[in-house]
């Protein structure tokens, strides 16, 4: 059975193991910490007590931004990206936001599709904001979902 609740800075270890698995340039754990230092929302999907996915979010007036959000590899195609996107969006109309924004690399078609399949529309793009490590650069796709 999936879950969704508020991960912490005790199961950072976890988030990590995901987090460097799944992403080109991987935040470092400081990263973690500042965030939730600063009184972000992580939020854990969990199947059978065990974090499968995360997303980090921020909370800015009515808003919020989608800073880093993963699946563990392995469990990627199965529907619980989508189930987290669903209830991000189930929780930021129940806290009365109006928007929720966010950047995506531009190859990544997956989660580009994923977005728009959860609602989520493409404002522009921020030309070269990805570093990719021994290629350059890569624009983001800026995506708004309003609520």
């Amino acid at each position: 059975m999936k879950m969704i609740r508020e991960t912490g800075i005790l199961e950072l270890d976890d988030v990590m193991t995901i987090e460097r698995q799944a992403h080109l340039t991987p935040w470092t754990r400081l990263m973690f910490e500042l965030s939730l230092q600063r009184e972000d929302t992580l939020l854990g999907v969990y199947i059978e007590q065990r974090l499968c996915g995360y997303a980090m979010l921020q909370k800015i007036a009515d808003e919020w931004h989608l800073h880093n959000i993963a699946v563990n590899p392995v469990l990627q195609g199965q529907g619980i990206g989508r189930y987290l996107l669903d209830a991000i969006i189930q929780q930021a109309r129940e806290q009365q936001l109006s928007v929720i924004l966010l950047e995506v690399r531009e190859s990544n078609v997956a989660a580009r599709h994923l977005y728009e399949k959860s609602g989520f529309k493409t404002d522009g793009v921020r030309p070269n904001y990805y570093a990719i490590p021994g290629e350059g650069r890569e624009d983001a796709v800026m995506m708004s979902c309003i609520l």
